[in-house]
């Protein structure tokens, strides 16, 4: 998730963000307080100003060596311990990754742990991919919820009109709609294309699965 590139970002309606060189500074629309982000590092490309699921922003204390985020009211909150980085936070509470012991624990704004540990994790628009310790994959929701009974060796990601999902477990493939129930029947091999014809003004979608899903496609395509 990204906000504009440009010299001022807003956010969530209650606060500004100006930048002014390599200095940043929050701007409260409530009452115009200024608040001075010294030595805080945002992060930023050509898209514009990295945001998390639920519009928190970012940030890494260079002088602290800490990682944190810019909540909606345009609270900076650091973390404890260089140790840790944030990798997204959602209205639930933070995924966090231990580099030290290369694990990610999710918490409440309390801090207390509200879901398993996992090994890995990856962000898509409306789930995470998440690896437990047993080195299977599954599908996790915006509220850190388990929403498949079955773990998989993978799990491949494909976002056309919604997600679908491509799970693979024991050489078999499962394909997975956006609310997690299987498409059509298990199959050896999987791949998906897409052709559109328009006639009399309508879409149509004709899929294909017959090719295989290779641990190198994942890797590539995932990682």
């Amino acid at each position: 998730n990204y906000l504009n590139n440009s010299c001022i970002y807003n956010v969530g309606g209650n606060y500004y963000v100006y930048k002014n060189g390599n200095e940043y500074k929050i701007i409260t629309e409530k009452n115009n307080e200024i608040k001075e982000l010294k030595n805080i590092e945002l992060l930023e490309d050509d898209w514009g100003l990295k945001v998390f699921s639920n519009g928190y922003i970012p940030t890494y204390n260079k002088e602290i060596k800490s990682y944190g985020y810019i909540d909606d009211q345009g609270n900076l909150i650091n973390l404890t311990s260089e140790i840790y980085q944030i990798i997204d936070t959602t209205d639930t509470g933070i995924i966090i990754k231990d580099l030290l012991r290369k694990k990610i624990i999710i918490y409440d704004y309390n801090y207390e742990i509200i879901s398993d540990e996992y090994t890995d994790i990856i962000l898509l628009e409306n789930s995470y991919l998440a690896k437990q310790k047993n080195n299977k994959w599954t599908i996790l929701d915006k509220n850190f919820t388990k929403n498949i009974y079955n773990e998989y060796d993978f799990i491949i990601p494909y976002s056309f009109q919604g997600e679908i999902y491509i799970c693979k477990e024991n050489n078999k493939c499962t394909i997975l709609d956006s609310n997690y129930n299987p498409i059509g029947d298990e199959y050896d091999n999987v791949y998906y294309s897409l052709e559109i014809n328009n006639k009399e003004g309508l879409l149509y979608e004709f899929w294909e699965f017959n090719c295989v899903v290779t641990d190198d496609f994942y890797e590539e395509d995932i990682n």
